[in-house]
């Protein structure tokens, strides 16, 4: 937990997209860790190579990396507490506000590309 809850300070402390960048890929590794799967934190370390490139383009906007980082003190803090449902809802809307950015991405380059 100390690990998981560390990454999340690192991430906002991160001053800069890339520092963010860096500590949101050890926030998920830790915490995938802390499960004590090898099998998760292995696909979540291949996810990472897969799909981190896209999610952490400097398009992002400040309020967007702050999101994210709230979102990652709800989850540390959820696990703190042995709160499975929390750490759960938590990681859920953080993958769904990813993936609506991600999306919205799509639509801008698309209208950017029609032009």
């Amino acid at each position: 937990v100390e690990r998981i809850q560390a990454a999340t300070k690192l991430e906002i402390a991160g001053a800069d997209p890339r520092s963010h960048r860096r500590a949101e890929g050890q926030f998920h590794i830790e915490v995938a860790a802390a499960t004590q799967s090898a099998r998760l934190t292995r696909e979540e370390i291949a996810l990472q190579r897969e799909i981190a490139p896209l999610l952490w383009l400097p398009t992002r906007s400040r309020q967007a990396l702050r999101d994210a980082a709230r979102h990652h003190e709800r989850v540390a803090s959820a696990i703190a507490d042995e709160d499975p449902a929390a750490a759960r809802a938590g990681a859920e809307e953080h993958i769904r506000d990813a993936f609506t950015w991600v999306r919205q991405l799509q639509i801008r380059l698309q209208k950017s590309r029609q032009r």
